[in-house]
């Protein structure tokens, strides 16, 4: 997979990003701009852990 795309960060758009994170080499995450929801920080906690 080269690229996933996802709107928004409510957990019908991302509700398994932790779970790719967590199986497939990422090298890059972009957020929208504004506050990050739940769900969006628990996945920085992710990202922040692997580097």
């Amino acid at each position: 997979m080269h690229k996933r795309k996802s709107p928004h960060g409510d957990y019908d758009h991302m509700g398994e990003a932790i779970t790719l994170v967590n199986n497939f080499k990422v090298e890059k995450v972009i957020f929208n701009c504004g506050e990050y929801n739940d769900l969006e920080k628990e996945l920085i906690k992710v990202l922040d852990k692997k580097k």
